[in-house]
């Protein structure tokens, strides 16, 4: 007789809301770059107006409270992307009341994910607006995607407790702690989004993780991760953080996201099928590594494997890194090199219809030489 996990339940249930907001604009570039693509789950398909101001208005159909929101960058042009906004709320679509002001804000990679707290906020609202967005320069605007983190939207299911310690003796710690001076709240928000990279809804996790430990260590390496099915640690080199500062044109904040996307990878990852290139695809999806910078050459497995998923999610079947990730090597054939491999190379058959090296063909024709 044997067990795996045993859980236990005391009747009680919480209702968490999906609900998708309407949206309009003050303009778009139709039929393709229209104002529904901010809010269809992927920045592959973008919004864009050809002025250097807009607004953007979204109607929840009911008052929802944020607790923050995230834009992502489209897929060209940097000139293009909002330097600056203001978040408002109004419950009569009359009368606005401004929640969040930026300024000065910069995208640097294509596709970039980035996300804003209201770690104050407490009102509730129907319509929410960003308003008089700016553009850096030229006449035009455009995001691929919008997001609003709603206290009783169904990603707060995703709840585990987060601990920072700083067990860096020599100082370097300190350097993660400016770049994240509200890190509990920021890899709380990481990791809610990763949870929703690899699964559709928290109740198809195998994995209920209840706490994660992020420490910072004088130690050589760059990140690491640890621990069972209900508390993870995710480690931090402080020496490695020293190393990256040395250059002052590389932003340490959105380093440390990236690595946080893909260590908060291995927190909820399941499959045993390329840990490594899972984990390192949610970093290219939300653009912490630069997708087009990829070159050809190689094979699937030998080079740039995370990108390649990356893009057969985004080009041929959504979901199919989900899915990948749901997908156990099967016990009987673990140990045996040859077989799993052939298992590993049906996966991309089974999930989009297509074999692994048309689709390598494929993606490769899309790459620079």
């Amino acid at each position: 007789m044997q067990l795996s996990e045993i859980k236990l339940f005391d009747g009680s249930a919480k209702t968490w809301s999906t609900t998708k907001p309407t949206v309009t604009a003050s303009g778009e570039h139709t039929p393709t770059n229209i104002k529904e693509n901010l809010v269809d789950g992927t920045s592959v398909t973008k919004w864009l107006i050809k002025d250097d101001t807009a607004w953007l208005k979204f109607d929840f159909g009911q008052q929802v409270t944020l607790d923050g929101y995230a834009l992502t960058a489209a897929n060209d042009r940097p000139e293009r992307d909002p330097k600056s906004w203001v978040l408002q709320g109004s419950n009569d679509d009359k009368t606005w009341t401004s929640i969040d002001t930026k300024s000065d804000e910069n995208f640097n990679v294509r596709h970039q994910r980035k996300h804003y707290l209201l770690t104050n906020n407490t009102k509730a609202f129907q319509y929410y607006r960003l308003n008089n967005i700016k553009n850096h320069s030229g006449n035009s605007i455009q995001l691929g995607e919008v997001e609003f983190s709603r206290t009783n939207d169904i990603g707060h299911a995703v709840n585990p407790v987060i601990e920072v310690k700083n067990l860096d003796s020599s100082g370097n710690g300190s350097l993660f702690t400016k770049a994240l001076p509200n890190a509990e709240k920021e890899i709380l928000t990481v990791a809610r989004k990763v949870h929703e990279l690899l699964y559709s809804n928290p109740a198809d996790a195998p994995v209920d993780v209840k706490k994660i430990l992020v420490t910072i260590e004088d130690v050589p390496g760059v990140a690491w991760t640890s621990g069972d099915s209900t508390q993870k640690t995710v480690g931090f080199s402080s020496q490695y953080l020293k190393k990256f500062v040395a250059s002052p044109s590389k932003s340490l904040r959105e380093e440390i996201i990236g690595i946080l996307y893909h260590e908060i990878g291995h927190v909820y990852q399941y499959s045993n099928f390329d840990v490594e290139a899972i984990a390192d695809s949610l970093r290219f999806e939300t653009g912490y590594h630069d997708r087009y910078s990829a070159t050809k050459g190689g094979t699937w497995q030998t080079k740039g494997t995370a990108n390649f998923l990356r893009w057969v999610e985004d080009s041929k079947k959504r979901g199919f890194i989900r899915e990948l990730n749901a997908a156990p090597i099967p016990y009987n054939i673990i140990g045996n090199a040859n077989e799993v491999q052939l298992w590993k190379e049906n996966q991309f058959k089974v999930i989009t219809g297509t074999d692994v090296n048309t689709l390598w063909s494929q993606y490769q024709a899309t790459l620079s030489d």
